[in-house]
Formats: C-alpha cells, structure tokens, sequence
C-alpha cells in the first residue's frame, strides 16, 4: 500500500512497524489479491498496524467512483481562478482545488496504464 503522508508517499509492506500519520490530498493504492488498486483520499489520517491500516478521511472515491470528465471540468474552473483570486483565502482553495483535481485525473492516468500493460 501507498499513501499520501505529509512528508510524501508511504509504502506500507506487511509487518511495517505501527504508525500514525496525517494524509495530504493525494492518491491511495492498495493491493486486492493480485491487482493493484487507486482510491482519491482528500486528506486525513492513517492508523498502521500489525495486520490492518485504518484510513480515516473527510471523504474518499475508489477509481471505479470518480468522475474523470467532472475533475476535468474542476480543475480548469481552479486554474481560473488561481489565475487572478480575490484575496489569500480564494487563493488557498484554488490551489485545494487544483490538487484534487489533479491527484484525480493522476488515477486516470494510472489506470490507462496498468490496462495498457495487461493488453
């Protein structure tokens, strides 16, 4: 498993030592059986254990729930807006804006290529 911590990714293997650690707006993957998974986390925080990983997050989609054409549409309206904001605010949730978007769209791109290399 890999997860977006706040320093950069972690790769969890198993019997990692037990952790806790905060999450950035990023990309999970995870291994189901033999095929390798992704799952849009927007922050929050991860519980490693000695058998199981606990992902706590304010929300979350698997590859298989996200809307590829809806993060496109968010994240050109985000680059507009980082373009000329109003004030700091505006400015700090564009650039929230524009990492979600982009970690979506990173999935799509992750999941052409793994179906590339199975074709």
């Amino acid at each position: 498993m890999v997860l977006p911590g706040s320093e950069g990714d972690l790769t969890i293997l198993p019997d990692h030592f037990p952790l806790i650690t905060h999450l950035n707006i990023g990309i999970i993957e995870y291994h189901d059986q033999e095929e390798v998974n992704y799952c849009f986390v927007n922050g929050g925080m991860a519980q490693v254990g000695a058998d199981k990983i606990t992902v706590i997050a304010s929300s979350a989609e698997k590859d298989t729930e996200i809307d590829f054409g809806r993060a496109q549409v968010a994240l050109e309206r985000a680059q507009r807006h980082l373009k000329s904001p109003a004030d700091e605010k505006e400015a700090l949730q564009a650039r929230s804006a524009v990492r979600r978007a982009a970690a979506r769209l990173e999935i799509k791109s992750l999941l052409k290529q793994k179906q590339e290399e199975t074709a």
